[in-house]
Order: structure tokens, then sequence, then C-alpha cells
């Protein structure tokens, strides 16, 4: 990271509450929290706005819109994160790795195809179309559901943004675990967007 943190044992007040609970939920203070130190007001109501979106979804649904708005935006910090946790929840090795190389090809249900498409072209320079919804409505989402999805790419883009701006690396808890090749394709990008 290529600014100021403050370390856990100089933090105070709210910042040492959210230090705190990474301990006791993790194990250590996640990166995501270091890069926030300095306005941690700031950290504590986005992740509130995560947090309830998370409930919205199945896990997932959750994970899958990270995964593909973290591979489109290129960040390393955020495709770590969220591909690990689909290889520890969802998916063999093989199968992580198939969507990696091209998801619109991997054996995803076509709604997760459309779903992972519609958050990769929100998270760059192109602008929705309403066919764009038409197709998630083709497939059976609600509007409830297609602006959950739209909410979620666009919390993950806040976060990955601020991430690729800052210099910040993976976090090498969610590193561990991983096959060697699938943690290289992470950090790397992935394969096709």
């Amino acid at each position: 990271m290529w600014i100021a943190s403050i370390p856990p044992e100089d933090a105070t007040g709210l910042l040492r509450e959210l230090y705190d609970e990474d301990e006791r939920e993790l194990g250590h203070v996640a990166t995501h929290t270091l890069v926030f130190a300095l306005h941690p007001e700031v950290f504590d109501r986005s992740r509130l706005v995560t947090r309830e979106l998370r409930l919205k979804m199945p896990p997932r649904r959750y994970e899958l819109i990270q995964l593909a708005v973290s591979l489109a935006l290129q960040t390393p910090a955020c495709s770590v994160v969220h591909g690990a946790l689909l290889r520890r929840r969802e998916f063999g090795a093989d199968e992580l790795r198939s969507i990696l190389a091209d998801y619109r090809s991997a054996e995803l249900e076509p709604s997760e195809v459309a779903i992972m498409s519609y958050a990769q072209k929100i998270s760059g320079a192109e602008r929705a179309e309403r066919e764009d919804i038409e197709t998630l409505r083709h497939h059976g989402l609600s509007d409830v559901e297609i602006l959950d999805i739209t909410l979620a790419a666009a919390a993950r883009n806040f976060f990955a943004r601020i991430f690729n701006a800052l210099g910040v690396e993976p976090e090498p808890a969610y590193l561990e675990g991983l096959e060697d090749d699938l943690a290289t394709t992470l950090v790397a990008g992935g394969g096709q967007t």
C-alpha cells in the first residue's frame, strides 16, 4: 500500500473496534481495514452496505459478482479474496480454473453468466442499456434482484478502484491453501473478461 496506515498497536476508538473485530473474525487485521485506517468512519459505513447486500442474495451469486468486477477492474487484492472464497465454498479447482479462463463457457448457470456479464459491463466505461436489464429478466431475475446485483457490483467498484489507486496487494491469508496456478491467475487478474 502506497499510503500510511495506523498499526494495530496505535489504534484507538472506532479504528480499535474495527481492528478487534477483524482479529476476532479473521485472526488478523485485514488489509482492507488497514487501507481505511485514516478514515475508519468511511470504512464502517461502507461495509454496512456490503453486509446488507450479502444478506439479500445467495452467497454464490454475491461472490460471482465480486469476482467478475474484480477481474474486470484487474484488482488483484479483490480477485484473490473472492476467488479464494469461491474456491473454498463453491467450486473445485478445475471449475474455478474454467471460470477464470472464460466464465462464459464454464459450467455456470446461464443466469450466472448473464449476471457476471452485466457486472463486468457496468464496471467498465460502457453504459448499461435496457437490453441488459431485459436479459437479466429473461433469466428469471426480479427487479429487486437486478437492483441488488447492480448495488453489489457498484460497491465492489468502490473498493476495487480504491485498492488499485493505492497499490493494495493481495492478502496473504487468502493465497494460502489456493492451488499455485489459481493464486497466480488471480494475482495476475484472471484470464478472459
